[in-house]
């Protein structure tokens, strides 16, 4: 190929944006994309499970209490899980466990991220007294114990209704969680704050808010998209422990931890589906948060980005995270609802012939 041939190839060449890169840097990542399939793989069914429930009656899971399992059933054809000492069926309530659980760090991941940003940006920007202050006050909430401090104000509303014990739960979570965040913020926005283009910013008169909202912060929210997917898994893992101490809301709602907790006052060895189930889901959860988590932090790394001249717009991440969710979130009950008819007309032509079979031995009987 001769130098000419060379060079009209390289121009025709797609030029990929530093979103675009990252993206691929991610998919690159085989651990991070098998986290990705399982953490949708375990949100369908969760989301599943909830409009099951809905429409075939909580807490049993199922339409006909004519069918409950027996007592203690270990895993069966029938029970997938097993059942509980009500009979139920475990797997329906491992699955109804997770969406309180996902609820709670979805809604404390939302407020830490709020918290530190805030308090990191401002920090950051005017430096001097502002960070000072804002720096010992972060001291001072990093220093609290977390179990300790969460077990007391638990303990304090523990007789509220069970909404409100639930975004108790949130608060203590995101209020005691925003630290890491905040110092991470301060330190890029610090970093960030002497470069020409806020330079220039400045010079021109911009006002702070237009400077921190768009050039400081956008330049700050891959980020923090990386460590708001670690908090989220830090907050499911604080809510199971939580609800593993008593903490969380009572029977009959189920929680990973909680579901987890009430093994205490049974046998454990002989009833290990119990406590097998909802900790192996809730560990393989965490697991495939974390790793996305770190293919997220490989693909916002510089040098994932190396050669690409254009700055990174972190709004534009932010929107296209944003609208992805979006989209998964509307797939995710898509799916649900198309497994939940599948499931339902199953169901339905299952009680027919059973009932259609009983009443042919009744017939015959008689």
């Amino acid at each position: 190929m001769s130098k000419t041939e060379l060079l009209e190839s390289k121009a025709h060449e797609k030029i990929l944006s530093p979103t675009q890169l990252m993206i691929n840097k991610f998919k690159s990542n085989k651990l991070a994309m098998a986290g990705l399939i399982t953490f949708i793989i375990i949100v369908l069914l969760i989301i599943g499970t909830q409009l099951y429930i809905k429409f075939t009656g909580y807490p049993l899971g199922i339409k006909d209490p004519s069918v409950l399992g027996g007592k203690y059933e270990s895993p069966n054809a029938e029970f997938w899980f097993g059942t509980d000492k009500q009979g139920r069926n475990y797997f329906i309530r491992v699955l109804a466990g997770g969406w309180l659980s996902l609820l709670v760090a979805i809604l404390a991941t939302v407020l830490q991220i709020t918290i530190g940003m805030f308090v990191g940006a401002v920090a950051g920007f005017f430096g001097g007294r502002i960070d000072n202050i804002l720096m010992r006050i972060t001291e001072i909430v990093s220093s609290f114990p977390f179990i300790a401090i969460a077990m007391t104000i638990s303990f304090l509303f523990i007789d509220m209704p069970e909404e409100s014990r639930l975004f108790i739960m949130v608060f203590i979570l995101g209020i005691l969680r925003w630290t890491g965040l905040a110092r991470m913020v301060r330190g890029q926005i610090l970093s960030l704050r002497e470069q020409e283009f806020i330079v220039a910013a400045k010079a021109l008169g911009i006002s702070t808010r237009h400077q921190i909202t768009r050039h400081l912060l956008p330049n700050v929210v891959a980020y923090v998209i990386v460590s708001a997917t670690i908090g989220f898994a830090t907050a499911i893992l604080a809510e199971a422990t939580l609800a593993f101490l008593g903490l969380s809301v009572a029977e009959p709602v189920p929680t990973w931890g909680s579901l987890i907790q009430r093994v205490k006052s049974t046998s454990m060895g002989p009833r290990w589906w119990l406590w097998v189930f909802p900790g192996g889901l809730l560990v393989m959860f965490i697991m495939s948060v974390n790793l996305i988590g770190e293919g997220l932090r490989d693909a916002v790394d510089p040098k994932a980005v190396a050669g690409v001249k254009n700055k990174v717009n972190g709004w534009a991440i932010l929107a296209k995270f944003i609208v992805s969710i979006l989209l998964f979130f509307v797939f995710s009950v898509f799916v649900s609802i198309l497994l939940l008819f599948v499931v339902w007309n199953v169901e339905s032509i299952y009680f027919f012939f059973k009932k259609y079979v009983s009443k042919n031995e009744v017939n015959a009987n008689g």
